[in-house]
């Protein structure tokens, strides 16, 4: 009997063993599941944060592609107003050249005007002009003697320009009324500025010195651009070189003021150039001509 109650308690403390084993097992793989699901659920956020990001980026990159065409488009608005406004500078010159006879094509291309030749051999080209005994052509060398008279930016006839607009190297020679010692040269261009190389004078000998020579900066037209002259220099008449082919286009030049170091302004009363654009001067038997 007692042998029997014995084993009865050994069984039942082996089932409660069996049945507490089970409990730890089953609280071990619940704990299991939910680490599981938590580690799933990270993976999920992280997952989420990937793609975030990823649309973040692409939002961002459509952004730039954007902001992109849009500073383009500016830049077309930028250059649409300058030609608008270039072109209603032609339109005034224009209207002004009609009111006062001579018409002048300024809204129609550029075409070479020199002739190759003469049809009497008498007649010679002429490209010298002096101020006060001509009138001044449209796009003559004259155009640069006198005080400025193109105030706007632009392709105007009231400045010289030479014969080809990308010819290479070209000079405009001014003369004024009194040699001083010069402080100071100052070259007002109107029209694709950024071509001056050098600027000479001549002294009172016919020797041609040099007051600067270098690489012009760039600006805006128009613009007076100041040449200074560290050494003394005594002379009456200035020589501007230029390169045509450093800046696209016709390099026209308005006026060119002498400065000496006794603080007087001069501007010039005679201008020559290497070429022109204007429509040439002849002598006929030694009397001058205008063609038409």
């Amino acid at each position: 009997m007692n042998a029997k109650r014995i084993l009865i308690v050994v069984l039942a403390l082996a089932m409660a063993g069996i049945l507490l084993n089970q409990w730890r097992l089953q609280r071990t793989v619940s704990r299991l599941n939910a680490d599981a699901h938590s580690k799933n659920a990270n993976n999920s956020s992280s997952e989420q944060a990937d793609s975030a990001a990823e649309r973040l980026r692409q939002a961002e990159a459509r952004y730039n592609e954007t902001k992109a065409e849009l500073q383009l488009a500016e830049q077309k608005l930028a250059n649409a107003s300058a030609q608008l406004a270039q072109l209603d500078t032609r339109l005034r010159q224009l209207e002004t050249a009609q009111k006062r006879g001579p018409s002048v094509d300024l809204l129609g291309p550029r075409r070479p005007r020199l002739p190759t030749g003469f049809p009497n051999p008498d007649e010679i080209p002429v490209e010298s002009t002096a101020l006060s005994n001509t009138a001044k052509r449209s796009w003559g060398p004259e155009q640069a003697a006198g005080e400025p008279d193109t105030f706007q930016a632009g392709d105007i006839s009231t400045a010289w320009a030479s014969r080809e607009p990308d010819g290479g190297e070209e000079w405009l020679k001014v003369d004024y009324e009194n040699s001083v010692d010069i402080a100071e040269v100052r070259v007002r261009e109107t029209h694709n500025p950024g071509a001056i190389f050098k600027v000479t004078a001549f002294l009172a000998n016919g020797t041609e010195v040099t007051l600067w020579e270098g690489v012009e900066p760039k600006a805006e037209p128009p613009v007076e651009m100041s040449f200074q002259v560290p050494d003394s220099v005594n002379a009456k008449s200035v020589k501007v070189y230029l390169d045509t082919k450093r800046v696209p286009g016709w390099n026209e030049i308005d006026a060119v003021q002498l400065i000496g170091r006794d603080g007087s302004q001069q501007w010039a009363k005679e201008a020559t150039a290497s070429s022109t654009y204007a429509e040439p001067r002849v002598v006929n038997r030694g009397r001058l001509v205008e063609t038409p």
